[in-house]
């Protein structure tokens, strides 16, 4: 009779038979287990060895199945990676909790709107009638203009019905453009912003800002798009001071100047540079470069890379002084300014932005209290967390957080200094392979004793 045609429940019988007749074997088995299992990572555990940082989350008259969210503090973020951060409870349990990143104005798509009046007053003033039943609710114009040198005061005015008298909605906004001798576009704002209007018709009034001048050219205005813009938060960014100096370097372009960045070593993801100037009026392209270096001698060293462009611009109550475009962490930052044959500008503060980030969690039994975060772990190969808490979020529709705060950011005590290095990376699967090599020697080691000892019959 073959061993593999026994039902389930002798198979077991003559397994137990076996153990009682071989000790020697029997206590090698369990003691081999005992060792393999305590060698596996507990579930649901933090290793707080590989954590540099750590901070308390401190939450306000608990209360079970409380959702909560709290800022993570700039100190927290410094080095850190949304994937590293882990929270623990009292006895080291891992809560499950979910990022949320400060989001950018939204903007909805843009509409055309039909002009259906255009009327010129004494070459001094130009009115602009629009329909906006495409458009019911909208907190900004973009006007396409073909001309290209002017300065114009524009208000906005709104009315329900074609009978109504116009009411104010916002007053003397500006638009403006200039260009080049080489007939080059060197700057243009066209774009109007005030409050949430849903009237169902616009009036814009165009003025001359030159009131010296007798009268004026209409603008060729060649459509109007109406957008919405929805705020997400009073602010998207946190700010520091990141301080400059004026570089000054070989080969250097004579009609551009250099400005160096220090980020202190910081080790943050920033996301845009915004600089000030006391000069008024004008508009330069800015190039944007991150260095290695403090010192670097030209703009070609291999240590120096080109991360972006942007038009910086400063006309009256219009001004553009952010670079954004930026990715990744850089020591240095370089911003070259192509002054052209203009007389040079300045900037004389630099600040560095960061975005604003979250974390939502639910505390619920089993977790207790004290709550404590772990950040900037020093393990290549930590995965970003995987919980279904934000399924979790959006079924049962939790809108309604507490707020939690994130305090006494210090060094972990526990951090241990060492990394996984790619050599020793595969050191975790040990247990696994040792389970899989203990059921196949055990197997074995089993059919050879039972063939030898007559197991089958």
């Amino acid at each position: 009779m073959l061993y593999w045609k026994l039902s389930p429940k002798e198979i077991l019988k003559r397994i137990i038979k076996f153990m009682k007749t071989n000790i020697t074997f029997s206590v090698f088995l369990f003691s081999f287990i005992f060792t393999l299992f305590s060698c596996f990572p507990s579930l649901g555990k933090v290793k707080k060895t590989q954590y540099q940082r750590k901070a308390n989350l401190a939450i306000e008259n608990p209360n079970p199945k409380t959702a909560y969210k709290a800022e993570i503090p700039l100190d927290l973020l410094e080095g850190s990676i949304d994937g590293d951060l882990r929270i623990v409870d009292k006895n080291n349990k891992e809560l499950p909790f979910v990022f949320e990143s400060a989001s950018d104005d939204w903007t909805s798509e843009a509409k055309s709107l039909k002009i259906y009046n255009q009327s010129v007053l004494e070459n001094k003033e130009q009115s602009l009638e629009l329909d906006l039943k495409d458009a019911p609710e909208l907190n900004e114009l973009e006007l396409d203009i073909k001309d290209t040198n002017f300065d114009r005061s524009v208000s906005v005015y709104g009315r329900d019905n074609k009978s109504d008298d116009w009411k104010l909605i916002k007053k003397d906004l500006k638009i403006i453009a200039s260009q080049l001798p080489d007939q080059k576009i060197d700057f243009k704002h066209t774009s109007l912003k005030f409050p949430e209007t849903r009237y169902k018709f616009l009036k814009l009034k165009i003025t001359l800002n030159n009131p010296e001048k007798n009268s004026v050219k209409p603008l060729e205005i060649l459509s109007v798009k109406s957008r919405f813009i929805k705020k997400s938060l009073d602010h998207v960014f946190n700010s520091i001071d990141l301080p400059l100096r004026e570089l000054f370097i070989t080969k250097q372009n004579k009609k551009s100047s250099l400005w160096i960045l220090d980020t202190q070593d910081k080790d943050y993801n920033f996301e845009k540079i915004n600089l000030e100037f006391s000069e008024n009026s004008f508009s330069r392209d800015t190039l944007l470069y991150c260095s290695a270096k403090p010192k670097p001698t030209f703009l070609d060293d291999p240590e120096i890379s080109l991360i972006t462009s942007t038009n910086l611009y400063k006309f009256k109550d219009i001004q553009n002084l952010s670079i954004i475009g930026l990715s990744g962490k850089c020591r240095y930052f370089i911003v070259e300014i192509l002054q052209g044959d203009n007389l040079p500008i300045k900037p004389y503060k630099a600040k560095g932005e960061i975005r604003r980030k979250f974390l939502k969690f639910i505390f619920e039994p089993p977790f207790e209290l004290p709550l404590t975060i772990y950040a900037k772990s020093t393990s290549k190969d930590l995965e970003f967390p995987s919980y279904d808490l934000e399924v979790r979020i959006a079924k049962e529709k939790i809108n309604n957080f507490q707020v939690a705060r994130i305090n006494e950011v210090s060094p972990n005590p526990e951090f241990q200094g060492q990394s996984i290095s790619k050599e020793n990376k595969y050191e975790a699967l040990i247990p696994y392979a040792g389970a899989v090599f203990l059921i196949a020697f055990v197997t074995f080691y089993i059919f050879s004793l039972a063939k030898k000892n007559n197991f089958n019959s």
